[in-house]
């Protein structure tokens, strides 16, 4: 399946990646933070299961239409859902969008009611919580970005005698980063001569920083 939202943080990223790190207290100045690192495809991928496969951590997605009436409401629950493909999407004048594809291991239907769920407060990332680097000098004249992570995710049906997936796994992750820049911007010619003709390696980071909710010590980052 597909899923399309606008980022208010970046959870789903942590389960593409692998790993999501917690961290809190005074060391930090008091604020909660969260860390995001990425877990090799060839090394363990969650802790809570095991096998030759080595599968990585999941999570369940709802699907709710709620009727007028008892036993009205349609439901279709995915268990085992993992990302295969993410693409962050920043466009100047809009909220940043991902779109997430994803396998499921099984599909439930049903009727009764929709699980109770507590909205997020913060608001949705914008195109200006967003600045790019590259080899140390700030992209300024850039109109849009794309960011995809593509995890190359095997799902296997085999001849078992049964439609569901067996074990999902992945094989190699790829990046790819797309920026469009104005046609007029200075910073082109240097970009081509230095590393696309001059071929010299860079460092790039996209940097996504907004600001709190009242309230709320520090930063969305």
């Amino acid at each position: 399946g597909t899923l399309n939202y606008r980022v208010q943080d970046f959870r789903l990223i942590g389960f593409a990646l692998g790993s999501i790190h917690v961290r809190s207290g005074t060391a930090f100045g008091g604020n909660t933070e969260m860390y995001i690192s990425e877990i090799q495809n060839d090394a363990r991928q969650s802790a809570w299961t095991s096998g030759l496969l080595n599968p990585p951590v999941s999570f369940t997605i709802e699907d709710s239409k709620v009727g007028l009436g008892t036993g009205k409401n349609f439901n279709r629950t995915l268990r085992g859902c993992i990302p295969t493909t993410m693409t962050l999407t920043l466009a100047q004048n809009e909220p940043i969008t991902c779109e997430m594809n994803y396998v499921a291991q099984w599909l439930e239907l049903g009727s009764g009611a929709s699980t109770s769920v507590t909205a997020p407060g913060n608001r949705p990332y914008l195109w200006s919580d967003s600045l790019l680097t590259i080899g140390g000098s700030n992209i300024l004249t850039a109109k849009e970005i794309t960011f995809e992570l593509d995890q190359t995710t095997q799902s296997p049906h085999y001849l078992t005698g049964s439609r569901v997936i067996s074990t999902p796994f992945r094989e190699n992750r790829s990046y790819t980063v797309n920026v469009t820049l104005d046609s007029e911007s200075e910073i082109i010619k240097v970009l081509y001569d230095q590393y696309f003709f001059g071929g010299s390696s860079f460092n790039m980071t996209l940097d996504l920083n907004a600001d709190a909710k009242a309230g709320v010590t520090g930063s969305q980052h």
